[in-house]
C-alpha cells in the first residue's frame, strides 16, 4: 500500500489517486474505516475546507477538498461492499458535506 497524504498540493492528490487506479487504489479511512478511492476528477474550487472534507455529495459522487482545489470522485472500494460506483456508497454509508476522509497523518494506498 502507498501512503496517501491529504496534506499534499491538490494536483499532487490528484495525480496519486490517478496512478494508483484501477490497481490497487488508494487508500484513506471514512468513519474508521478503510476505503480505496478510484476514478477522481480534477477540479478548479475556492473553498476554506480541510483537505479530505466532502464539500458536496451528489448522486454522482462526493467533491472532496485538497489543497487550492477540489477532487470529485465516483468510485469506491469498502471491505463490506466491494468495489462500488458513488450512489451505492453514499446509499451505505451516508457521507454528508463536512465528513472527512483520512486524517492529517500518512495513509496508505498500494
Amino acid at each position: 500500500m502507498a501512503p496517501l497524504n491529504w496534506n499534499q498540493p491538490g494536483r499532487k492528490v490528484f495525480n496519486f489517486i490517478r496512478g494508483c487506479d484501477p490497481q490497487p487504489g488508494t487508500t484513506t479511512t471514512f468513519k474508521g474505516e478503510q476505503v480505496k478511492l478510484y476514478n477522481a476528477s480534477y477540479l478548479m474550487a475556492d473553498h476554506a475546507a480541510q483537505p479530505g472534507e466532502i464539500l458536496e455529495v451528489t448522486d454522482k459522487g462526493l467533491k472532496v477538498a485538497v489543497s487550492g482545489a477540489a477532487l470529485f470522485i465516483t468510485r469506491f472500494r469498502t471491505k463490506d461492499l466491494g468495489k462500488i460506483k458513488a450512489p451505492d456508497f453514499i446509499a451505505a454509508k451516508k457521507p454528508q458535506a463536512g465528513d472527512r476522509f483520512g486524517a492529517p497523518a500518512v495513509m496508505r494506498c498500494c
